[in-house]
Protein backbone atom coordinates (compact mmCIF):
# COMPACT_ATOMS: atom_id res chain seq x y z
CA UNK A 1 0.00 0.00 0.00
CA UNK A 2 0.95 3.51 -0.95
CA UNK A 3 1.70 6.21 1.30
CA UNK A 4 -0.79 8.53 -0.83
CA UNK A 5 -3.19 5.69 -0.19
CA UNK A 6 -2.70 5.33 3.69
CA UNK A 7 -5.47 7.53 5.93
CA UNK A 8 -2.77 6.81 8.47
CA UNK A 9 -0.17 8.75 6.85
CA UNK A 10 0.51 12.14 7.64
CA UNK A 11 0.27 15.11 5.45
CA UNK A 12 2.82 17.05 6.77
CA UNK A 13 6.73 16.43 5.29
CA UNK A 14 8.94 14.77 7.94
CA UNK A 15 11.59 18.02 7.70
CA UNK A 16 8.43 20.57 9.27
CA UNK A 17 8.81 18.62 12.36
CA UNK A 18 10.00 21.10 15.48
CA UNK A 19 9.95 19.63 19.14
CA UNK A 20 8.17 21.34 21.84
CA UNK A 21 11.15 23.36 23.96
CA UNK A 22 9.08 25.71 25.98
CA UNK A 23 5.85 27.22 26.28
CA UNK A 24 5.75 31.25 27.30
CA UNK A 25 2.85 32.22 29.33
CA UNK A 26 1.39 35.57 28.48
CA UNK A 27 -1.22 36.17 31.08
CA UNK A 28 0.01 38.78 34.10
CA UNK A 29 2.96 39.94 31.95
CA UNK A 30 1.01 42.84 29.61
CA UNK A 31 -0.59 44.25 33.18
CA UNK A 32 1.08 47.32 35.10
CA UNK A 33 3.62 46.47 37.48
CA UNK A 34 2.60 48.53 40.34
CA UNK A 35 -1.08 46.56 39.69
CA UNK A 36 0.97 42.97 39.61
CA UNK A 37 3.07 44.31 42.62
CA UNK A 38 -0.06 44.91 44.10
CA UNK A 39 -1.70 41.92 43.51
CA UNK A 40 1.25 39.42 44.28
CA UNK A 41 1.18 41.19 47.59
CA UNK A 42 -2.62 40.27 48.46
CA UNK A 43 -2.09 36.82 47.08
CA UNK A 44 1.28 36.03 48.83
CA UNK A 45 -0.15 37.50 52.15
CA UNK A 46 -3.24 34.80 51.77
CA UNK A 47 -1.07 32.25 51.11
CA UNK A 48 0.87 32.55 53.99
CA UNK A 49 -2.22 32.54 56.00
CA UNK A 50 -3.36 29.98 54.68
CA UNK A 51 0.12 27.50 54.89
CA UNK A 52 0.63 28.68 58.54
CA UNK A 53 -3.28 27.96 59.13
CA UNK A 54 -2.67 24.53 57.41
CA UNK A 55 0.79 24.01 59.24
CA UNK A 56 -0.79 25.05 62.56
CA UNK A 57 -3.68 22.38 63.02
CA UNK A 58 -1.36 19.85 61.43
CA UNK A 59 1.50 20.22 64.14
CA UNK A 60 -1.36 20.48 67.00
CA UNK A 61 -3.00 17.41 66.22
CA UNK A 62 0.44 15.67 66.47
CA UNK A 63 1.78 17.29 69.41
CA UNK A 64 -1.53 16.82 71.43
CA UNK A 65 -1.91 13.28 72.68
CA UNK A 66 -5.95 14.13 73.31
CA UNK A 67 -6.05 14.47 69.40
CA UNK A 68 -4.78 11.05 68.00
CA UNK A 69 -8.08 9.88 67.18
CA UNK A 70 -8.89 8.64 64.40
CA UNK A 71 -10.78 11.81 63.31
CA UNK A 72 -7.86 13.99 64.04
CA UNK A 73 -5.72 11.99 62.13
CA UNK A 74 -7.89 11.80 59.47
CA UNK A 75 -7.92 15.74 59.36
CA UNK A 76 -4.40 15.82 59.75
CA UNK A 77 -4.02 13.92 56.63
CA UNK A 78 -6.29 15.92 54.77
CA UNK A 79 -4.51 19.38 55.92
CA UNK A 80 -0.86 17.80 54.57
CA UNK A 81 -2.31 17.34 51.23
CA UNK A 82 -3.95 20.51 50.84
CA UNK A 83 -0.66 22.37 52.00
CA UNK A 84 1.05 20.24 49.41
CA UNK A 85 -1.63 20.72 46.55
CA UNK A 86 -1.50 24.33 47.74
CA UNK A 87 2.48 24.72 47.25
CA UNK A 88 2.24 22.63 43.53
CA UNK A 89 -0.50 25.11 42.44
CA UNK A 90 0.18 28.40 44.20
CA UNK A 91 3.89 28.97 43.88
CA UNK A 92 4.19 29.55 40.01
CA UNK A 93 1.14 31.57 39.74
CA UNK A 94 2.82 33.56 42.35
CA UNK A 95 6.31 33.76 40.19
CA UNK A 96 4.11 34.72 37.24
CA UNK A 97 3.43 38.05 39.09
CA UNK A 98 7.12 39.27 38.81
CA UNK A 99 8.54 37.60 36.02
CA UNK A 100 9.19 39.49 32.88
CA UNK A 101 7.29 37.97 29.57
CA UNK A 102 10.46 35.78 28.40
CA UNK A 103 11.17 34.64 32.45
CA UNK A 104 7.45 33.10 32.24
CA UNK A 105 9.00 30.43 30.12
CA UNK A 106 7.86 26.66 31.31
CA UNK A 107 10.07 23.71 29.92
CA UNK A 108 7.21 21.06 29.07
CA UNK A 109 8.87 18.75 31.62
CA UNK A 110 8.17 20.90 34.25
CA UNK A 111 4.34 21.28 33.00
CA UNK A 112 3.90 17.80 33.10
CA UNK A 113 4.96 17.39 36.79
CA UNK A 114 3.32 20.08 37.67
CA UNK A 115 0.24 18.46 36.09
CA UNK A 116 0.96 15.23 37.37
CA UNK A 117 1.41 15.81 41.07
CA UNK A 118 -2.01 18.13 40.88
CA UNK A 119 -3.64 15.24 39.72
CA UNK A 120 -1.90 12.70 42.27
CA UNK A 121 -3.21 15.12 44.97
CA UNK A 122 -6.12 15.80 43.45
CA UNK A 123 -6.88 11.64 43.71
CA UNK A 124 -5.88 11.40 46.52
CA UNK A 125 -8.40 13.22 48.38
CA UNK A 126 -10.76 11.28 46.59
CA UNK A 127 -9.30 8.17 48.40
CA UNK A 128 -9.29 9.63 51.76
CA UNK A 129 -11.92 7.28 53.77
CA UNK A 130 -15.09 9.71 54.27
CA UNK A 131 -16.63 9.86 58.39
Amino acid sequence: MSDSLDPNASRWPKSNRTALQEFIILDFSTWPLGLRIVIFALLFLLYLATLVGNLLILGLALEDSALHSPMCFFLGVLFAVETTYMLVLILHMLASFLLPPRGQAVAPSTCTTQMGLFMALGGSKCLLPPC
